[in-house]
Order: structure tokens, then sequence, then C-alpha cells
């Protein structure tokens, strides 16, 4: 008789045992599975915080403010129009904003003199689109310092 409680002893500790090894591997396993991402993003530019968690619509906008006053779109001027700006005026304004909905972060606005400043601003400007693209496709990344 001694020898069968012992045996049942045994058999229950074991049961218990596997049990709760079933149980911890359960629950350990069960931790990484579910993460959920609910951060806010946002882009920093020049002390300014901007927050596009809920944009739809994120472009680019490039300006040239003549003299006249008269505003151009830059995407819509040929390189014949480019090089006929230049000639005309000694400096036109070059205005290059990132528009989320209907805010608006205002990228360079600057004076240039020639082609060559207007292409470096050109360059830099899809530089910093291009990265607000990647930001804006990375899901674990939550904030962008264009600085």
């Amino acid at each position: 008789m001694l020898l069968t409680t012992a045996r049942s002893l045994r058999r229950l500790h074991l049961v218990v045992l596997a049990l709760v090894s079933l149980m911890l591997v359960l629950g350990i396993s069960g931790c990484g599975s579910t993460k959920v991402t609910t951060a806010q993003k946002s882009i920093a530019y020049k002390d300014r915080l901007y927050n596009i968690s809920v944009v739809r619509e994120v472009r680019g906008v490039r300006e040239v403010i003549l003299p006249s006053g008269e505003v151009r779109d830059l995407t819509t001027l040929g390189d014949r129009a480019r090089r006929d700006l230049f000639d005309d005026y000694d400096a036109v304004r070059v205005r290059m904003k990132v528009m989320f909905d209907e805010t608006e972060l205002v990228y360079f606005d600057r004076s240039v003199r020639n082609r060559r400043d207007l292409n470096e601003l050109e360059r830099r400007f899809t530089s910093a689109m291009e990265r607000i693209r990647r930001f804006t496709a990375n899901r674990r990344q939550t904030q962008l310092d264009l600085g």
C-alpha cells in the first residue's frame, strides 16, 4: 500500500509539473505575438513639430516668385524657360514646401541667382521628400528630423 501511494504521488507530481511547464510555454509565447503600434508620427524641422499621424496626402510644391510678384510652378517650367529666368532677372525667389493636407512646411524660401544654385536646392528638396516617403512607409519609426 505504501508503494502504491508513493507511485501515485510521483505521478501527480509529474502531471502538475507538466501542466505548469505547459502554462509557462503558452504564456511566454503569447507575449511576443500581439504587438500593436499606435505611436504618433511626427516630423521635426526648424524648431517646429508637425504631427502627420492622420495626414492623407503628402506632396511637394516648388515655386518661383518673380520680382513682379508672379508665382510660377517650377515643375512645369522647361529647361529653356529656366534659362530665360536667369537671363531676364538678376535673382528670383524660390520657395519649396511640403504640404501635409492643408498644413505647409516651408523647406526653402531663398533668393537664387543662377541655375546651378536652383539645381542644388531642387536636389536637396528631392532628397528630403524621399526621406519623408521612407519615413511614412516605415511603421516602426515615429519621428523624423529634417533639421
